[in-house]
């Protein structure tokens, strides 16, 4: 019985003191309307360190859905990373956030939605991950839409 509680003493505290290790997004999904005529959208996000110390990091980001044509780049806090570039290392100060956004470049192609996952693993004990994902919704701003919903039909029921 000594060696249970023992043993689950120090599991806990193993816990206790890995616990503080994570890293967390400001929110696990940013959304964000765009205009696909517009040139730079910008889905912004933040990642904070909730460790007492300086801790290394690593984002990987993933394209899961995009119409083709459509480009994406991570801006992060150390820099704005070129389309491609899918993964780079950074590093937080004790209890800081970091700045670490997605921008989508429609490009005037046509499409609809963008979904980009980022994971963001902790270099030292890499069962520490935090994932936010990063949705782009395109908005109809055709002038002929318009003009359509604008047509009214009289008298009601037609005859």
């Amino acid at each position: 019985m000594k060696k249970t509680l023992l043993l689950l003493f120090i599991l806990s505290g193993l816990y206790a003191s890995n616990a503080f290790a994570q890293a967390e997004f400001s929110t696990d999904t940013v959304t964000t309307s765009l205009n696909i005529t517009e040139s730079d959208i910008v889905g912004h996000g933040f990642i904070n360190n909730l460790a007492p110390q300086v801790k290394n990091y690593r984002w990987v980001a993933e394209e899961i859905i995009s119409p083709e044509g459509w480009n994406w780049a991570i801006c992060d806090k150390n820099n704005c990373y070129t389309p491609g570039v899918d993964s780079m290392d950074f590093t937080l100060g004790p209890a800081e956030s970091g700045r670490l956004d997605v921008h989508v470049y429609p490009d005037n192609q046509s499409g609809t939605i963008a979904l980009v996952k980022v994971k963001v693993t902790d270099l030292q004990e890499p069962d520490f991950t935090a994932e936010g994902y990063y949705l782009f919704n395109a908005v109809l701003t055709s002038d002929h839409e318009a003009e359509l919903a604008a047509i009214r039909i009289f008298p009601n029921p037609v005859s």
